[in-house]
């Protein structure tokens, strides 16, 4: 998994860039797996009044596609109008993701330092 940290900031702020973060909020908030088109929706108009930006669609599903293929974020297929989509919804906490890159991070860390397991 490759991942850039900004050791500079908290909390998922080091790991994601604003509206990734925003994103993330929009499907923890959802009771239900969402599309894609929900969630830029949502995105966009929470980005507007938080910074008066908005992100494009394409860049909103490759993130949540990013997440999926990592594994914080989940989602099934289903069909309807229009043939076939995604719904997405959470695999992992925010707490949870810190974790996993926490531990990731100090594993290399280690073996960089020349620690290993005995």
């Amino acid at each position: 998994m490759k991942v850039k940290i900004d050791l500079s900031k908290n909390g998922l702020a080091m790991l994601y860039k604003p509206y990734e973060i925003v994103t993330w909020a929009v499907v923890r908030a959802s009771k239900k797996p969402v599309k894609s088109s929900y969630v830029w929706k949502k995105t966009n108009e929470a980005l507007k009044e938080l910074n008066g930006t908005t992100i494009s669609r394409t860049s909103v599903i490759f993130f949540l596609n990013r997440e999926v293929a990592k594994g914080f974020m989940d989602c099934i297929d289903a069909t309807g109008k229009g043939g076939h989509h995604k719904l997405y919804f959470p695999a992992f906490t925010e707490k949870d993701i810190l974790s996993v890159i926490q531990g990731t991070a100090w594993d290399k860390l280690a073996k960089a330092m020349g620690e290993t397991d005995s």
